[in-house]
């Protein structure tokens, strides 16, 4: 059951006040919401949208406003229950690819976090040549049209005629932004108050909606199979617990993506296909986020590095914008960052992947037991600290076989 603490939505509705209607209303409520469903209609009260502005973490602009919707609590409780199915359904049948870490069971920060730091410490323990680079979008939620929506479903297997409702639920919808009068106007005459303060947001998924976090895995989800299938064989090499090598794979947490690449024409190509991405959907790659590194290996010794490095990055009008590499022979406090945190930080600081990787691992037996292939050994997992000082953690595979298995076997 959803949480009773939560905001409602423009109806005023929340989720504890639906907990304490008389089991009659909520029998009454589950009647009616099932008629819409089988008429695929969708009811006037949850076309509504009220939007609440809030700053990103550290944000003083306009620029780092998050606009979060607060929807109606019955469509959001009729929503949870389809996309629930339909990430059933997705996960049964492997459908979505490994490489997404956000939004979905099993998953999370720290599992990223283990492939991330795997592919460093490989390129650092091996002294081979690595190239990476960070990949963020500008406004993602906000920046996805309907049409991408439809066609991210539909790729994925969804029928035809839930696409279409998922699409219908935000089709010339109702959005108002919550301010003191607005407020007034609700009190005096409710969502009848609110008419011609409204506009229609014809981009996006809302953040706060059930259906936005799986949306957008669906709609990145292109993005990812194409830099998957663009090098399957080529690229840094890892390896598994046989000895076996595989590409490094891609890793991506919601909308932030770290490449890895063993020369720097396989990352441009990489960031060309990124470039495309944003240029066919209408996204923007934000090019003030990037950070593109080199981890020098032997071979480089024998190449010539007078030459400036880094990568073209093309804006949606493909106009180039050169995005220079930062080398690193050793650990800096300017090394590469997933999602906000630094792969290595001072001495005695704890705000640092393996740090935090470290000080999860206890608890991933308990968020990740989903079953991995029985065939499977443990693994050896080495979490290397520039102080001269190597930590190995033995793990169970069962618990960490989605963290370096081949993507093309899952």
């Amino acid at each position: 059951m959803k949480s009773g603490c939560t905001a409602g939505g423009p109806t005023g509705t929340s989720y504890h006040t639906v907990k304490m209607w008389p089991h009659e209303w909520k029998q009454t409520a589950y009647e009616s919401m099932a008629g819409f469903w089988r008429l695929q209609h969708i009811p006037t009260e949850w076309k509504w949208r009220r939007l609440i502005p809030l700053l990103k973490k550290d944000g003083t602009t306009v620029e780092n406003l998050r606009p979060i919707m607060l929807l109606d609590v019955l469509r959001k409780v009729w929503t949870t229950l389809v996309m629930g199915n339909i990430t059933k359904v997705l996960l049964k049948h492997r459908v979505l690819l490994v490489t997404q870490h956000a939004y979905l069971p099993h998953r999370g920060i720290d599992s990223a976090n283990i492939q991330f730091v795997n592919t460093l410490e490989a390129a650092f323990a091996e002294k081979r040549s690595l190239y990476g680079s960070s990949w963020d979008i500008r406004k993602a939620f906000d920046s996805v049209g309907k049409w991408l929506i439809r066609l991210a479903w539909r790729r994925l297997g969804v029928p035809e005629p839930l696409a279409n409702w998922l699409i219908l639920l935000d089709l010339n919808n109702h959005t108002v932004v919550r301010t003191g009068h607005l407020f007034s106007c609700w009190l005096k005459d409710g969502l009848a108050g609110l008419a011609g303060l409204d506009f229609n947001a014809e981009m996006g998924c809302g953040q706060g909606d059930v259906s936005s976090p799986l949306t957008w895995v669906a709609v990145f989800d292109i993005l990812l199979s194409v830099l998957e299938e663009d090098d399957p064989h080529g690229g840094f090499r890892l390896r598994k617990a046989n000895g076996d090598q595989y590409a490094a794979p891609d890793v991506c947490f919601a909308d932030d993506i770290q490449s890895f690449a063993a020369t720097l024409s396989q990352l441009q190509q990489k960031a060309e296909l990124v470039s495309g991405f944003a240029a066919v959907t209408g996204m923007r790659i934000a090019v003030h986020k990037l950070l593109t590194y080199h981890v020098s290996g032997q071979q480089d010794a024998y190449q010539d590095n007078r030459t400036p490095r880094g990568l073209w990055i093309d804006s949606s009008s493909w106009r180039p914008t050169w995005v220079p590499f930062k080398h690193h022979h050793q650990a800096s406090p300017s090394f590469p960052r997933f999602y906000g945190i630094p792969f290595w930080s001072a001495p005695g600081s704890s705000d640092c992947q393996s740090c935090q990787l470290r000080g999860s691992l206890p608890t991933v037996p308990e968020r990740h037991q989903a079953p991995g292939p029985p065939h499977c050994p443990g693994v050896q997992l080495d979490f290397q600290e520039y102080d001269h000082i190597t930590t190995r953690i033995a793990i169970p595979t069962h618990f960490l076989w989605w963290a370096w298995f081949p993507a093309s076997l899952l």
